[in-house]
């Protein structure tokens, strides 16, 4: 466990030596769906011996255990920030004397609660535990912007996987309003300007993102995010798989889904790569074809 670490929503988010700034846009360490958060709110400076806190100039400031924040501060054990209408809570060092640690305890696979580690059945929605021996509190490595262009592949990698374990536990629990709130920057985030290169690991959020997408237009009935689909594949020009076209067809009905604007954008992309399908890439592309077919019906 890293000496410094930033509790946000029941995850804890490990904090190494660098600057890391929490703000509204995608660009952040930590980025904020929230419109009471400026695009780069505040930033926090981690070394050795400790953490300062400063806020960048926000519109509405930043609150440390109730009081503005004026300059830099530097953080304590315990210490709570409420950014927007956002709390997060300071961890410095090992747990205090006579607390239980957060590892020793279970988390709910299905609706997150904490239990004690004795525990075999969920004490709020009593599903079993004993196959589940999570932490209480997941935690990840919050990454230091790198000093190029914040909006590189890279920067984007570590926003997108630091807010989709928050975003999957409000699937779960399938409170997918909450979810799409949490999601919704990232993902737009994803996407580039038509034309312009798209690395392998942007692919490979695409990938994820398609698939939380699904899940999105499932719980919502939403087409926006159908379209958010074809748009991002076709930006890196894969074909759909069978499991996610088979989706498709399911949700363009009940989300009833009339546009095929971008999904005949994406065929088009992908029909220039055919000649070197198999058959059946060849046979996923048919299936594509009738989407279309259904959507414009």
């Amino acid at each position: 466990m890293a000496r410094f670490r930033l509790r946000y929503q029941s995850t804890d988010l490990e904090m190494p030596v660098g600057e890391f700034v929490i703000g509204r846009s995608s660009s952040c360490a930590l980025a904020l769906d929230d419109v009471l958060v400026s695009r780069r709110h505040a930033i926090l400076r981690v070394d050795e011996q400790g953490v300062m806190l400063e806020d960048l100039g926000s519109l509405n400031g930043v609150s440390l255990n109730g009081s503005r924040v004026e300059g830099s501060r530097q953080l304590e054990h315990m210490d709570r920030l409420r950014i927007g209408s956002q709390e997060l809570v300071f961890l410095s060092g090992e747990e205090p004397e006579g607390q239980r640690p957060t590892s020793e305890m279970l988390r709910c696979d299905v609706c997150y609660a904490v239990n004690e580690p004795t525990a075999t059945h969920c004490s709020q929605c009593s599903s079993p535990l004993q196959f589940s021996r999570k932490r209480a509190s997941a935690t990840l490595e919050m990454k230091a912007l790198p000093h190029a262009d914040p909006e590189e592949d890279t920067t984007k990698a570590a926003g997108f996987q630091l807010i989709a374990s928050i975003a999957e536990k409000a699937l779960v629990m399938k409170r997918f309003e909450e979810a799409e709130r949490i999601l919704a920057r990232p993902l737009e985030a994803l996407l580039k300007a038509p034309g312009e290169p798209v690395s392998s690991r942007r692919a490979e959020l695409v990938a994820e993102g398609t698939q939380f997408a699904l899940r999105l237009v499932e719980g919502l009935n939403s087409a926006r995010w159908i379209d958010w689909i074809f748009r991002a594949n076709e930006m890196t020009g894969a074909l759909l798989d069978a499991t996610t076209i088979d989706t498709l067809y399911r949700l363009v009905r009940s989300a009833k889904h009339t546009d095929a604007k971008s999904l005949r954008s994406y065929l088009e992309k992908v029909r220039k790569s055919r000649v070197t399908f198999s058959a059946s890439d060849r046979f996923l592309l048919k299936r594509l074809e009738g989407l279309e077919r259904i959507i414009t019906a």
